[in-house]
């Protein structure tokens, strides 16, 4: 995905989205969400893989934006490990975390269909303006109960969230965690890549925004794994 920087200016920013490997729980086809669930084995194969395709295609990266769950960091870590970019700055956010899926977190999603439908989990898992149901306060799953998120305010905290506005208006308007300056107004270079290593839910709404994809088009588009 190619970013203007700014009126009057030839720089183009290069942002490379990268959806992490297989989790342990995409691998039990479970809903993950927020849970910090590390990569299966294929997950940490297929990120290493993942890296070798990239830098045989000649990309060099001088940032990455990545969640603060695991899965995500892990898998920047192994492209890392193969594109030999280990000294590139890192900078994690929780708001670049999947969306929370409330309290279908850890459930399996074919025992959650049977229970309540396809079209229902369908609509929950792909929906633009559709919350899944909302997790509890005294759920251990809770964010709010997390030591993780223990510095953020208890406001900032989901139960449950959709996909529309938040995370493209983070990315585009307000900058990964104060660093809009570095990211959109762009350094003084032709050309500038940045990494995204993200969940299935940040290319799935971002690209649709950015190519102005209709929205009765969005729930049906699809991000493949690496």
């Amino acid at each position: 995905m190619n970013i203007k920087v700014s009126k009057g200016l030839k720089n183009v920013l290069q942002v490379v989205m990268v959806r992490h490997g297989e989790s342990i729980w995409n691998l039990e086809n479970r809903f993950t969400g927020w849970q910090n669930v590390g990569l299966s084995a294929q997950g940490v194969k297929e990120s290493l893989e993942a890296g070798r395709r990239l830098k045989e295609q000649g990309f060099k990266f001088d940032m990455c934006y990545t969640s603060v769950l695991k899965r995500a960091i892990n898998c920047f870590n192994n492209i890392a490990e193969s594109m030999d970019m280990h000294h590139i700055p890192v900078y994690k956010s929780y708001r670049l975390n999947e969306r929370h899926y409330g309290a279908l977190e850890g459930l399996n999603k074919s025992e959650t269909a049977a229970k309540h439908g396809e079209a229902q989990v369908r609509i929950w898992r792909r929906s633009y303006d559709i919350p899944p149901p909302k997790m509890e306060l005294e759920d251990p799953r809770a964010p709010h109960n997390n030591p993780m998120y223990d510095r953020l305010p208890r406001n900032a905290l989901p139960f449950s969230e959709v996909r529309s506005g938040a995370l493209y208006s983070f990315v585009v308007s307000e900058g990964y965690g104060g660093a809009r300056d570095s990211v959109l107004a762009g350094p003084d270079l032709p050309t500038d890549h940045r990494r995204q290593e993200g969940h299935h839910h940040c290319p799935r709404q971002l690209y649709p925004r950015h190519h102005e994809v209709p929205r009765q088009y969005q729930r049906e588009r699809l991000v493949p794994a690496i």
